[in-house]
């Protein structure tokens, strides 16, 4: 058993280790692993690459520039480096693109676009997209065809990098990916919740004044007259605009019944405990609504309405107003013209 770092000379088959895991359960796993063949020898001759580089942006293209070329070692075949970056990244805007004949030359040339210097064998340029595709000539002379390739590729055309390599015996490896920009993007707090409550009891003149079919319940407008002043503890100010009310259900008070309003990011929500009763927009508004001209309505309120008749009628379809609810006692109303709907 090791129970310190020591190196692992390979017999004669290899190294091959055994890992065992035993569950509490009393279900015991070993499994046998062995490092994988040598691979065999490729024949690659030495020949010219065109290193196709891209990103989003110039500076980003600079930062994967830099990467690349720290990443880079005497023991990387420049065929597989031209592969790996050719057929195993997409091809962004900004592009830049290298010919070189040895993996130290492209490095120097790496650094060499990244620092603002162009210089021979080197291609770069900022585009919008790919348009266009560009066969390979693979009978080409290869020096001719890669400075061709070079040009095409930073102008945004695509090419067809697969046949390009023509079956050579290349393979992708291990490189520097994307540079992201490290750019934080921290979720905005939202504002404060503005709750606040009260508990409404059934005897309490602003619920039993109003009661439809005998059952007592929060009249529409006292929920808007909460919300106004919820808002304005809050700390918005008048005029105040609000939009989008929906009454969803009746809240209906036949026992002390916690009233819960909550003013949140423009918008708001009165219910009790389980359910919403009223819910819509509010947001402070910069100007006052036109007032209305009062005089100018009761000249066209032109029938007379008996005040004690209208309120038998509404007691006659089941709602009922007490007091509270009862304009200030008069005879006779003028009436709208105009039908409700």
């Amino acid at each position: 058993m090791t129970d310190h770092l020591v190196d692992w000379a390979p017999g004669r088959a290899g190294r091959i280790a055994g890992v065992s895991s035993f569950g509490f359960s009393g279900t015991n796993c070993h499994v046998v692993v062995g490092e994988p063949p040598p691979e065999p020898l490729r024949s690659l001759a030495a020949r010219p690459e065109i290193v196709p580089v891209s990103a989003r942006t110039e500076a980003e293209l600079d930062a994967h520039l830099r990467r690349l070329a720290d990443a880079l070692t005497p023991h990387h075949v420049l065929a597989d480096v031209a592969f790996t970056l050719a057929t195993g990244r997409r091809h962004l805007a900004a592009r830049a693109a290298v010919i070189a004949n040895d993996v130290v030359e492209l490095r120097g040339k790496l650094l060499a676009l990244a620092a603002g210097t162009i210089v021979a064998g080197c291609s770069r340029a900022g585009v919008g997209s790919v348009a266009t595709d560009l066969p390979a000539s693979p009978g080409a002379d290869p020096g001719t065809d890669l400075v061709q390739s070079t040009a095409a590729y930073v102008e945004g055309r695509a090419l067809e990098w697969h046949a390009h390599f023509g079956g050579r015996p290349v393979r992708r490896v291990a490189l520097p990916t994307y540079p992201f920009s490290n750019a934080r993007h921290w979720v905005t707090a939202a504002p404060p919740v503005q709750s606040s409550g009260r508990t409404l009891n059934p005897d309490e003149p602003l619920i039993a004044d109003h009661q439809v079919d005998g059952r007592r319940m929060l009249a529409g407008a006292a929920s808007v007259e909460f919300v106004v002043a919820a808002a304005q503890r809050g700390g918005l100010q008048l005029p105040l605009r609000l939009g989008r009310l929906r009454w969803l259900r009746p809240l209906v008070v036949d026992r002390p019944t916690p009233l819960h309003i909550e003013v949140e990011d423009g918008t708001f929500r009165v219910g009790d405990a389980e359910q919403p009763h009223c819910t819509g927009t509010i947001e402070a508004h910069a100007t006052e609504a036109p007032r209305i001209d009062l005089a100018a309505v009761r000249v066209q309120c032109t029938r007379a309405e008996d005040i004690a008749a209208l309120y038998r009628s509404f007691d006659d379809a089941s709602l009922r107003y007490g007091p509270l609810f009862r304009p200030p006692p008069c005879s006779t109303a003028r009436c709208s013209p105009w039908p409700c709907s």
